[in-house]
This record gives structure tokens, sequence and C-alpha cells, in this order.
């Protein structure tokens, strides 16, 4: 999954499934200011929705930096059984994200509350991967521990992030802002 917004274009973009672009072109938005759809922009025929106001992200636009703000019960579906399955081939995330407190744990992406499978700022330590392995019919979590910048992360500063799984060579591995982190914690139980 990608997430930025035009005239930037992600390099790799032609590998991706999905790019939730921040361009207004791609975001339905309610009079209330409230994100009701918002299209994939690889894929026309995927758009996230949210029909409980409520339950609908804020569209934040600006000249340089638009955000969709995620808090609370806030989320969007798309409806579709879509999985990102790679077999034993591991998998990658791309995510920009900030925090207006980075010493709170927090669901990037995911239910933190009560699901089997999310990513998680863990504190301004570091990233927490929490999956269900079905092979093993068991919940594994990694930390992987941000080592770079040293001071930690500053609050309401956007980050790039890109965590990665290699089961072939049995780690995760996480890059911030294109630095990798030198904490590649082994996968397993």
């Amino acid at each position: 999954m990608m997430n930025s917004h035009m005239p930037y274009y992600p390099p790799h973009l032609h590998l991706a499934n999905q790019w939730m672009n921040l361009n207004p072109e791609f975001i339905g938005v309610t009079e209330e200011g409230t994100v009701s759809a918002w299209k994939n922009a690889i894929d026309s025929r995927s758009t996230f929705s949210q029909a409980t106001e409520d339950n609908q992200p804020t569209f934040s636009p600006a000249a340089t930096a638009s955000a969709v703000v995620f808090d609370g019960d806030d989320w969007l579906g798309s409806g579709l059984d879509t999985r990102y399955d790679t077999g034993d081939g591991g998998w990658t995330v791309v995510f920009r994200h900030t925090s207006d407190d980075w010493t709170v744990n927090d669901a990037v992406m995911g239910n933190d509350d009560n699901n089997n499978s999310f990513i998680r700022n863990n504190g301004n330590s570091g990233m927490t991967v929490k999956a269900y392995n079905a092979a093993e019919a068991a919940v594994i979590t990694k930390g992987i521990t941000i080592n770079n910048p040293l001071s930690g992360l500053v609050d309401e500063t956007y980050y790039n992030f890109i965590i990665q799984c290699d089961p072939g060579a049995g780690n995760m591995d996480l890059w911030v802002n294109g630095i990798e982190q030198t904490s590649s914690p082994t996968l397993g139980r």
C-alpha cells in the first residue's frame, strides 16, 4: 500500500496493488469534512468507504500536506475480499505517518484493541507487528526498534516507513526516512 499526494509518483508504483493518493480527486468528502469514500489510484474498481458518519475519518486539505486523519473508531472498508498473500515470498508495507504524541501506542494499520493482525507505533521506541500464523495456529508479535534518529520521533512530524518481512532470511526489517534500523528481529515464536 502506498499513501502520498500528487504530483509525487513513488518509485515502483507499477508494482503496487494499492495507492491511497491524497489528491482530492480520489477522495469523497462530505459537507461535514469527513471522508465517505477513497478510491484506490491503482485500481479504480477498488473504493474504500464508510457509511456511518461517526466512523468516517476527517479530510484535512492543505496546499502542501493534505491528510486523512483516522481517530477513535474511524475506518474505511472496500467490501472486497482482497488478500495480499505472497506465500513464503515475504511482504513489504510502505506508509507515511505522523502522530500528535509518538509516546502513545497507536495502531497504524489494523485495530490493536482486539485484533490478531496490526502494525502499531510502540511508544516512540519502534513498531510492533502482530500477525496470526495459521501454520502454527498462533499469534506472533515482533517489535522492531527505531534507533535512528536516536532522539526518537518528533511529534506532529511526518515520517516515511518501510517494513519488510523476509522469511528466506528469517528477518523483519524497518526503514525510517530511508535509513535502515539496526534492529532486525527474527521470525518465528
